[in-house]
């Protein structure tokens, strides 16, 4: 039986303890689920947790009819944590109705400064859509979630309710890779989007350093990213700015200012443009190359790929062959042989 959602009382300002994360309920089912907001929740260290969010099934219920202030008229807050489950790429949506439309929701974040976490409360994404609105973001099955702030108005008088629902991601398979410095652009590939790239191992945990936004050369707004990676399998992230994960920039990335989720599993887009080409190009050293055409065709999309670097094939020069001279693919050693020997070596060939 799935545990069932539970809400706790006062969040802190910027995470959450331990022990309110173990602190589940694990009685009942993963059937309908309803929670009520509680005031005060009017700020982010105030915030509703709702914890053990089920993949389908949660309801959160609320009120207001303002921005600031207290009780009715204030905001709501909440800290949405999902139930946890098996390692995979999962869409987190939330779809906010009521019968006096008008919210806003949206979710919260940190900025940066410099490559680093910055205090202050930041907006990562406003909520798209009028009647449902809809905010969303991606996570990995591990402890994550997400700040959500609601704000009404004097015309939103009816209760609002917020559904959560998990959908997993099936990424799409880029094939084979030799090991080594593998390079992914959005540069000079027709289009002319503000692009974003991020990498994640084969356990989908981020990669310290692995993300741009825009290269230092050419300064422009797509995205180049070029990360020595060894045999193993890879996750690639693709979307348009400002997309968000916990780390923060890298040196080789010209904009470091960019917004930043809190936590490790919580992953977020926060452009609501639609029909956007994220087509990018990746190749390895060997001259392996691939020309990916990918859209974003809904807001706050990000398009998830898989691939897998391998050991590089060894040079068909041997210069170790012992009872004849070595030859390369076409009868004759060349200084072509010896390169391809030379990164061979150096991709790990035995």
């Amino acid at each position: 039986m799935a545990p069932l959602a539970r809400r706790v009382v006062s969040a802190p300002s910027h995470h959450i303890p331990a022990a309110w994360f173990a602190a589940t309920v694990l009685a009942g089912g993963a059937h309908a689920q309803t929670i009520n907001e509680v005031e005060p929740n009017n700020a982010r260290a105030k915030a509703d947790i709702i914890e053990q969010a089920p993949a389908t099934g949660l309801s959160i219920v609320g009120t207001t009819t303002g921005s600031s202030g207290t009780g009715s008229t204030s905001p709501d807050f909440f800290f949405v944590y999902p139930a946890p489950a098996p390692a995979a790429i999962y869409r987190h949506r939330l779809t906010l109705t009521s019968t006096t439309p008008g919210h806003i929701m949206n979710l919260r974040g940190r900025a940066q400064t410099m490559g680093f976490p910055a205090t202050g409360d930041v907006v990562l994404q406003l909520a798209s859509g009028s009647s449902p609105r809809i905010a969303q973001w991606y996570g990995f099955g591990r402890r994550g979630g997400v700040f959500v702030g609601v704000f009404g108005s004097s015309s939103t008088t009816a209760a609002y309710t917020i559904a959560h629902e998990r959908t997993t991601i099936v990424p799409i398979d880029l094939g084979s890779f030799g090991q080594g410095p593998i390079s992914i652009t959005t540069i000079a590939q027709g289009h002319s989007t503000d692009t974003e790239l991020f990498l994640f191992d084969a356990n989908l945990q981020p990669i310290p350093d692995a993300g741009n936004d825009q290269p230092i050369s050419p300064l422009v707004a797509q995205a180049a990213l070029t990360r020595t990676l060894p045999a193993g399998t890879w996750y690639l992230a693709v979307s348009d700015a400002n997309t968000a994960w916990q780390f923060g920039a890298p040196p080789d990335d010209a904009d470091r200012t960019n917004f930043l989720t809190e936590f490790l599993d919580t992953f977020v887009c926060g452009s609501a443009a639609t029909n956007r080409n994220l087509t990018f190009f990746i190749s390895d050293a060997a001259g392996n190359t691939r020309q990916v055409n990918a859209t974003k065709t809904e807001p706050f999309e990000v398009r998830w790929f898989s691939l897998q670097t391998i050991p590089a094939a060894c040079s068909p020069a041997d210069v170790t062959a012992v009872g004849g001279p070595p030859l390369g693919p076409d009868g004759l050693l060349t200084g072509d042989d010896f390169v391809t020997f030379i990164n061979a070596f150096a991709a790990g060939c035995p």
